[in-house]
């Protein structure tokens, strides 16, 4: 019998609505086709969910992620229960797999993106006009902006439109959309061939739909914020921000007069010598420049420098004078109309690795800028803010994360025992020994390491630099990177201690001696990146290199994607068993995934996530049994739970 393939897409009301209408309001046009049929259209809502329900297979441009979602409603199954059946393509995933965004591109108008790669570039890149566009498939015509404007009152941005206001018998709009389908269509068949011609197995593209409805069903969950502490945070900060201001303007004469003050050369002259006073000069190793060779003022580089030190407010008074907002101020913007923030999960990173936005919670660093601890109460820290984020009525919140989850994809996929012994447990289960400290004696010497050190003492000064070496060698960092961030590293820790780049390069040969079977997989890694232009892990995925990075992207992105299949490998098993359980999931940030979970079900749910998530990581049966990996070993991936609380800081461990 031959399947029903049923391409198809949606027109809606404004996104981010969907959370306070009824999916039959918000969903106002449905373009359909059968097969290589023709389009044809439908306002009925129950006609359109018939229409889903019929199809062997749904086909669309991105409809995991909005128009299934939004068709079945924020509280239904239906959208995930699909992708678990296997009836659902997505040609927005296809294209993330096939076309990750690259490190620039020029698109249909004629403009340039860089660093594409970031969420907010990549999704462009990954938009029906601009595949099209790329792949030399015809695309749409027309524009839905310019007919939204027609609907709209004159002058009104183009944030602010309202597609909602559009006649649906507006014969412009009709035809708009039924091109939606046409050119999706096109679109799949074009990567449907590219994905046979990689040799992609179908097993992981399946697993593919499934991993992207799974995160589509959490941004559904959404999360709740404490408004009311989130808005007096951004009060206080506005108060400490105007008496920074009449500091600047007391003592270091900072203009007040023009729009943007702190763009004058008075301005930059004025916040360069209050900086100095706290020993911040554009010599400072995080002091970037501007395309002309200037210092940069820009908030990310006025936070970056002064981050961890008695300069923080000030470096953040100035970030927020230049318009970047506060971490308090952008858990109130994404909050929507049902009360919650609805965060948008993609896997949009060449590992698979998952991005987090609206609101970007990766800034919500797992520690203190100022100590260094994850759970601390400077007020300046970025770990605070994440007490904004509060469980469910009769939940408490979970933190759950991977153990050193990347070194144990390296020992794993490289099948370094020696490598692999920071990992061994006792009979408790508890860790054998202390991997910052094996690390250390590895890079530093075991003399050097504990020289000086009283008997006894378990955490020696040189340990803080270790944690450095432990997150950076593993992914071919060079000799310059890796001492600046050991002396980033001691001066955070307080250490009088300043190391050279030799220094350095004699860490990273001593580390390559101790794990040779380490280094001969990173070397092969970079080997296959450069003469291939990927490498693949052993689920199969393909993780394009940029040409001429291959040293560090190859083993990094070894590592990273090890760590987001391994998470999302636990949480299909989890949907395919207890499906009510993924209405837990609040969010991931790389390798944690926070829930909220009823108070009743505390003790098994935190210990079913586990139980499901840890397990053994083997790239040889996961391969299977691909000769790649012969010389593979498996590991332990384990999963902690912090204790649960009333809110994402202090569930932190």
């Amino acid at each position: 019998m031959t399947k029903k393939y049923l391409f198809m897409d949606t027109e809606t009301a404004s996104a981010g609505k969907e959370y306070s209408m009824e999916p039959s309001k918000f969903v106002r046009l449905f373009q359909y086709a059968w097969g290589d049929g023709p389009v044809m259209q439908t306002r009925d809502f129950d006609e359109m969910i018939a229409l889903v329900r019929e199809a062997d297979y749904v086909v669309g441009h991105n409809i995991v992620s909005y128009d299934l979602r939004v068709m079945f409603g924020k509280d239904s199954m239906e959208p995930l229960e699909m992708a678990l059946a296997g009836k659902v393509i997505d040609s927005y995933i296809l294209a993330s797999l096939l076309t990750p965004a690259p490190y620039s591109y020029t698109n249909s108008k004629g403009h340039t993106f860089y660093d594409a790669a970031k969420p907010e570039q990549a999704m462009k890149w990954l938009s029906l006009d601009n595949l099209c566009y790329q792949f030399g498939i015809p695309g749409k015509f027309g524009d839905l902006t310019s007919i939204a404007k027609r609907y709209n009152p004159p002058k009104t941005p183009v944030k602010e439109l309202d597609y909602g206001l559009i006649d649906v018998d507006d014969e412009e709009f009709q035809a708009y959309s039924d091109q939606d389908v046409v050119a999706g269509r096109d679109l799949y068949y074009y990567l449907v061939d590219q994905i046979k011609a990689q040799g992609y197995r179908g097993d992981y593209i399946w697993r593919e739909m499934v991993k992207w409805s799974i995160n589509a069903r959490i941004t559904s969950n959404g999360v709740n914020v404490d408004i009311v502490a989130a808005q007096d945070r951004v009060e206080e900060l506005a108060v400490e921000r105007d008496e920074l201001v009449a500091w600047l303007v007391g003592k270091f004469g900072f203009p007040t007069s023009g729009k943007q003050p702190w763009k004058s050369n008075a301005g930059k002259e004025a916040i360069k010598a209050a900086l100095a006073d706290y020993g911040i000069t554009p010599k400072h190793p995080l002091w970037t420049e501007t395309a002309s060779g200037a210092p940069s003022f820009s908030g990310d580089t006025m936070i970056a420098i002064t981050e961890g030190t008695e300069a923080q407010k000030l470096g953040r008074a100035i970030a927020t004078l230049q318009g970047q907002r506060s971490l308090a101020q952008l858990a109130l913007t994404s909050v929507k109309e049902d009360g919650k923030a609805h965060p948008s999960i993609l896997c949009l990173q060449r590992s698979g690795r998952t991005s987090v936005t609206c609101p970007g919670l990766t800034v919500w660093t797992a520690k203190c800028g100022i100590c260094g601890d994850p759970v601390c109460d400077h007020p300046e820290s970025g770990t605070v803010e994440k007490r904004y984020f509060v469980p469910e009525p009769g939940h408490r919140m979970v933190s759950l994360d991977f153990s050193s989850a990347d070194a144990r994809a390296m020992a794993a996929l490289s099948g370094d025992a020696a490598y692999a012994i920071q990992f061994e447990v006792d009979d408790n289960g508890k860790p054998k020994y202390d991997s910052h400290n094996l690390v250390g004696e590895a890079a530093f010497g075991k003399e050097g390491y504990w020289e000086g050190v009283p008997e006894g003492v378990t955490k020696p000064p040189l340990r803080d630099p270790s944690k450095v070496i432990s997150h950076s060698t593993n992914f071919n960092i060079g000799a310059k990177t890796l001492c600046k961030g050991l002396n980033e590293a001691c001066e955070s820790a307080r250490l009088d201690l300043r190391f050279e780049i030799s220094d350095a390069r004699e860490m990273i040969d001593n580390f390559n001696r101790a794990y040779p079977l380490l280094k001969r997989f990173k070397d092969k890694a970079v080997s296959e990146g450069e003469t291939f232009g990927y490498v693949t892990n052993p689920w199969g995925r393909r993780m394009r290199i940029d040409e001429g990075r291959a040293y560090t992207q190859a083993p990094g992105l070894h590592g990273q994607s090890v760590t987001s299949e391994r998470m999302y490998d636990g949480l299909i098993k989890i949907a395919r068993d207890k499906l009510e359980c993924i209405r837990w999931i609040k969010f991931p940030v790389h390798d944690e995934i926070v829930l909220s979970v009823p108070i009743d079900d505390l003790y098994w749910g935190v210990s079913y996530f586990q139980e499901n998530m840890s397990g053994v990581f083997d790239p040889r049966v996961t391969s299977g049994d691909d000769p790649k990996w012969a010389v593979s070993q498996p590991i332990e991936f384990l999963i902690s739970a912090g204790e649960p609380a009333s809110n994402w800081f202090t569930a932190t461990h």
